[in-house]
């Protein structure tokens, strides 16, 4: 786990916090600030419809929930 924070750039207990939040292991492994960015391009994405689903507002407010989770 410190080998993959330090090539991450992060401390290995926010590696670790990110783990126990129950993030995935690949987002949990993506730097910081690219997590952010990409969950802000799939919000934009969902929201103008470029990616379909008939659970759209769950999706939306999942993704609004893990924005807020990463510090």
């Amino acid at each position: 786990m410190s080998e993959w924070a330090r090539s991450l750039g992060i401390s290995r207990q926010a590696l670790f916090q990110r783990l126990e939040k129950g993030l995935p292991l690949k987002i949990a492994l993506v730097p910081k600030i690219n997590i952010k960015e990409k969950l802000e391009v799939l919000l934009q994405n969902v929201l103008s419809a470029k990616y379909g689903t008939k659970n759209r507002s769950d999706l939306i407010s999942r993704i609004e929930e893990l924005k807020k989770s990463i510090k």
